[in-house]
């Protein structure tokens, strides 16, 4: 049986810009179909990424539309590496569900992420301690080798936020998060440490809802939202168990950015909210 043809975040992307393109210069799809010499069904593959899109097309069409040399040549790389397989695409089944799979090749593309959990750690910060302990509460609870998998998926994914360029991350989290023992007094206690030294990295900013706020903008949803180098709109995300919800309207963003925007402020500062963890993690080591 023919494997079914499963479009990546990438080329969805890529199906975006080049819709985007030809949307901007007037042109119909069906008279930008006979100048690249193609069907008109071909063509509203590309612009859903209904079929892979090689990097001659977006060429092709770039010409067409008389895209400016170097806005081409950036999507004709998007294209070409959107061909590469991504690590994610190579765990261990069962390491990565296939909505968080998505969701992280979109994080691999990304150069900002902003993030706000309520009753745990972003998997970017965590121990691999607390992922197992995370991992082993889920239900249907997965086996020992399951869990070890997902565990190591965890570890390569936090790849993104080191290396020459990594991620840039304003993490928000709830004093909530930070008191609930994850896997015990010790395994938390190493958690809130590294929580600690990453809020030392000139890109990670951590910062921490105090209980004493009382209600803030959004109160009971946590979310990401994905930011990208080029003109590609944010991309917001929330995550239910086992499935992601994507946000990619921008009234939809907008909501979630200015939700982000008004609890950041209402957050501790970075050091107050170091000096708290701090706090929370010596009463555990009482």
């Amino acid at each position: 049986m023919a494997e079914t043809y499963s479009p990546s975040v990438r080329l969805r992307r890529i199906a975006r810009v080049l819709r985007g393109w030809r949307e901007e210069h007037g042109i119909r799809s069906g008279t930008a179909a006979t100048r690249a010499g193609w069907s008109a069904a071909k063509q509203s593959r590309l612009e859903t990424a209904g079929q892979p899109i090689s990097p001659a097309d977006v060429m092709t069409l770039a010409l067409i539309y008389d895209v400016p040399e170097e806005e081409r040549t950036k999507l004709f790389h998007a294209a070409l590496t959107a061909q590469e397989k991504g690590w994610w695409e190579e765990v261990a089944k069962g390491a990565l569900v296939d909505d968080v799979m998505d969701y992280v090749e979109l994080e691999s593309e990304a150069t900002e992420l902003k993030t706000f959990k309520i009753d745990l750690v972003h998997g970017l910060f965590q121990t691999e301690e607390y992922t197992a302990a995370l991992v082993r509460a889920f239900r249907p609870q997965p086996t020992e080798a399951t869990t070890r998998r997902r565990v190591q998926a965890r570890v390569k994914r936090q790849d993104r936020i080191f290396g020459e360029n990594p991620l840039r991350v304003a993490s928000i989290l709830t004093e909530g998060a930070l008191r609930l023992v994850v896997g015990g007094p010790a395994v938390m206690c190493a958690q809130l440490a590294r929580l600690r030294e990453l809020g030392t990295l000139p890109h990670i900013a951590i910062r921490v809802l105090p209980a004493a706020r009382g209600a803030y903008p959004g109160m009971g949803t946590g979310f990401n939202i994905v930011s990208f180098e080029d003109d590609a709109p944010d991309v917001g995300y929330v995550e239910v168990l086992s499935k992601g919800v994507y946000l990619e309207a921008p009234e939809d963003v907008e909501t979630y950015k200015v939700c982000f925007a008004e609890t950041w402020e209402l957050a501790l500062d970075e050091q107050e909210s170091a000096e708290l963890i701090t706090t929370v993690a010596s009463t555990m080591k009482a």
